[in-house]
């Protein structure tokens, strides 16, 4: 009798087991799960910071080349002398990479909007020749020391995007680099940029736009009118894409970075030379 009490308790107690274990189980599972899914908001949060600090990062390195005035001012050199230092930071951290990606590829007769110090000079390696357009003086004389070590031939042009002086259909390609947040009416920049470009000709961009999270993009329209201020123009939450679209330029590729804050844009103009003015119509 004594054994056979035991053999029922034993056998209730590997009951119990398997009756409780499978609770346990799912209770292990249900802790894995929130682990991971906290871990994944995590990692997201992380991000969301990180790309927001880098974009401020490219933001900061892209305004304080945008002075409007060709006179020559002790702000404008204090610009163009910390424009590169400003830039390290994200240079490092991918935006060099970037440049290279951008202009990598593009032949025959190039044009670079807003060259800057000639940050992308050096990843030029298959065009005939660079015709980079810059109006700061300051700017110019930082770029045409990279100019002159660059592997094809470049050429400073002090012209502002909105009035290019180069005829109709005489490029064979664009690079725009954290160029469009500044100028003062992006329509006729691109319009000038379609009218000097050949047909089918590729256009690379590198832009910080209007991020596509509600929260950043209402924080960005509300800083864009102290930033225009203190920042020559930049504008912190313009649509560069829909804009390139409004302008008749054909998208082929966007590649959406930092959140979406910042993009790679690679685009092409019409194929046929008359479709500049049907595409405004």
């Amino acid at each position: 009798m004594g054994a056979d009490d035991r053999r029922h308790r034993m056998k209730g107690y590997n009951h119990g087991n398997r009756t409780t274990g499978a609770p346990r189980q799912d209770e292990a599972a249900r802790r894995a799960r929130r682990y991971h899914c906290s871990a994944r908001a995590r990692r997201a949060r992380y991000h969301t910071i990180v790309g927001a600090l880098l974009s401020g990062l490219v933001i900061l390195g892209g305004v304080v080349r945008t002075s409007r005035s060709r006179e020559e001012s002790d702000v404008s050199k204090l610009c163009a002398a910390t424009y590169d230092l400003c830039l390290w930071p994200g240079e490092r951290l991918g935006l060099r990479a970037l440049r290279q990606r951008a202009v990598t590829g593009l032949r025959g007769r190039v044009l670079e909007l807003g060259a800057g110090t000639g940050l992308n000079f050096p990843h030029y390696r298959d065009a005939t020749e660079v015709v980079a357009v810059e109006p700061d003086p300051a700017m110019r004389r930082r770029a045409t020391t990279r100019a002159r070590v660059a592997s094809v031939p470049i050429a400073l042009v002090d012209a502002y995007a909105e009035a290019l002086p180069f005829a109709d259909h005489s490029v064979d390609a664009a690079a725009i680099t954290l160029v469009l947040c500044s100028v003062g009416d992006v329509g006729q920049a691109l319009a000038e940029l379609r009218r000097v470009l050949c047909p089918g000709a590729p256009v690379r961009l590198i832009e910080h736009v209007r991020a596509p999270h509600a929260l950043i993009a209402a924080l960005q329209t509300a800083l864009t009118p102290l930033q225009k201020r203190v920042a020559g123009n930049c504008h912190l939450d313009r649509r560069t894409v829909d804009a390139l679209r409004a302008a008749g330029f054909t998208i082929e590729e966007v590649r959406r970075r930092l959140g979406g804050s910042l993009v790679e844009v690679m685009a092409r103009t019409p194929d046929a030379p008359d479709a500049a003015g049907d595409s405004h119509d």
